[in-house]
């Protein structure tokens, strides 16, 4: 039993199926469904692609903000001087505290690399990859669906 296809998609798949030299009379119910699906998932790639993209850019934004924030958070407002002698300094942070802090940093900018090299992924994927993609697959789909018989009188002269 074939599936409710939708009407926006049906003309989209219609149009697709004009644009290789076919229609659909001459498909199966299994051909049209597999075009109905193939044209269902083209236009959903791109808007998911660069909805993903653009997520992972701002989460990159922000963790590599907020790293900036704390390595400002942590240091002193004024310049101070620490002798070697025991005697107490300004700055109060302790062995533990100053890996705790570099621990952070660490993390948080490992984070915003990475989400920024997955940010140029799936943008690289929409620009470049998807219209690849595209065409392979119309050459496939070319060989798969048959094409509009033309009327044997018309045949191309071979002057």
């Amino acid at each position: 039993m074939a599936k409710k296809i939708s009407p926006k998609i049906q003309q989209a798949a219609e149009k697709y199926l004009d644009s290789l030299g076919s229609s659909r009379e001459q498909l199966t119910d299994k051909q049209w469904e597999i075009i109905a699906n193939y044209v269902k998932t083209r236009r959903m790639k791109v808007p998911i692609l660069l909805a993903g993209g653009i997520f992972c850019a701002c989460m990159g934004f922000l963790y590599s903000w907020y790293a900036k924030n704390h390595i400002a958070n942590i240091l002193p407002d004024e310049v101070v001087f620490v002798s070697k002698a025991n005697k107490e300094s300004a700055i109060t942070l302790k062995p533990d505290d100053i890996k705790e802090h570099i621990d952070y940093l660490t993390h948080a900018y490992f984070m915003a690399g990475s989400l920024f090299m997955l940010t140029v992924f799936m943008l690289g994927a929409v620009s470049i990859c998807i219209p690849l993609m595209r065409r392979g697959n119309r050459k496939m789909l070319k060989a798969f669906i048959p094409r509009k018989q033309e009327p044997e009188g018309t045949a191309p002269s071979t002057e």
